[in-house]
């Protein structure tokens, strides 16, 4: 939810920062989670500008505006160059109302439009926030359970990953002879993840692997190898089916699923909200009114949560 408002207060700052970093002393004190330890109690008054007083929390909230590498830095490493560039900020700001730079309509305009960004980020922060509660979460896995589809089904499985199918062939004839799944992976699979472990993936469920082996996997019964290669993006691949299960996932194991979830719907009703009742008539980019029979519904859905990957058995 940060906005990235650097600017000039961002060029100012890097090359105070940079040298504040190579020659800061030890860092402060952090707790057993390695983040550095809470601030002292209170918000004390750090400086002041004609008067007028800068807070600890000003400094903070500035550095909350920079890029990652100084945000995860504690306050005391950078709090002198920091609190020069929010001494300059305030300076700045009261020349530029001195000089009437903020009554000029293109600076009204971007004071607006950034003010809209702000309050919008904070009603969907604030929606987002309560429907990601603990006992939200835990109501929404709660949910989840009942639905049928909620459990997942998996397989044990080894493979064997190899470059040609002629290759895969020759290692198929192997098997049908007696050797061991095992001993031919070590030997022979191209599988740097799995290989030495005699090919072995583990459990999974059927999104962890790409298409063409998770069809297969899915359908063999377990004790068997598949007859034939089953081609993939990474090669050929012998699969070993070993045993299946069917399970309840843990909310760990889905939280933040059901947090992108929660985090989703909040967004889109706090939008259907804000439209409710508001008349919108939508224009073309020349301005002119566009066809009606050409016309379609503003699209009003947040964006879709990120998800994984399929995941393939490593190379």
């Amino acid at each position: 939810m940060r906005l990235a408002v650097f600017g000039v207060s961002l060029l100012l700052a890097t090359t105070a920062l940079v040298q504040a970093q190579e020659t800061a002393p030890a860092p402060a004190e952090t707790n057993s989670a390695g983040t550095p330890a809470a601030a002292p109690a209170g918000d004390p008054v750090v400086a002041t500008v004609d008067g007028a007083a800068i807070h600890r929390s000003d400094v903070l909230h500035f550095q909350e505006s920079l890029p990652e590498q100084y945000r995860s830095m504690p306050l005391e490493m950078v709090f002198d160059p920091l609190l020069n560039r929010v001494i300059d900020t305030r300076l700045l700001a009261a020349k530029a109302t001195e000089d009437g730079v903020a009554d000029e309509p293109a600076v009204q305009a971007k004071v607006e439009e950034a003010q809209q960004g702000i309050l919008r980020d904070e009603l969907l922060r604030r929606a987002v926030d309560a429907a990601t509660t603990p006992e939200a979460l835990q109501k929404a896995y709660d949910e989840a359970k009942a639905k049928p589809d909620f459990k997942l089904e998996e397989v044990k499985a080894r493979h064997i990953l190899v470059e040609t199918p002629e290759a895969a062939q020759a290692i198929i004839a192997r098997l049908e002879k007696g050797e061991s799944f095992d001993a031919i992976a070590k030997e022979a699979s191209k599988d740097p993840g799995s290989a030495q472990q005699g090919g072995d993936l583990g459990w999974f469920s059927r999104d962890k692997m790409v298409p063409e082996f998770s069809a297969a996997a899915f359908t063999m019964e377990p004790g068997s190898y598949s007859k034939e290669p089953i081609k993939s993006q990474f090669g050929y691949h012998i699969i070993q089916v070993e045993d299946k299960r069917t399970r309840e996932p843990s909310l760990d194991e889905i939280r933040e699923q059901l947090f992108q979830q929660n985090a989703r719907t909040a967004i889109e009703q706090v939008v259907a909200d804000a439209r409710q009742g508001v008349t919108i008539e939508r224009f073309n980019p020349d301005g002119s009114k566009p066809d009606p029979a050409a016309q379609a519904p503003a699209a009003t859905d947040a964006p879709a949560a990120p998800t994984d990957g399929d995941a393939a058995p490593a190379q």
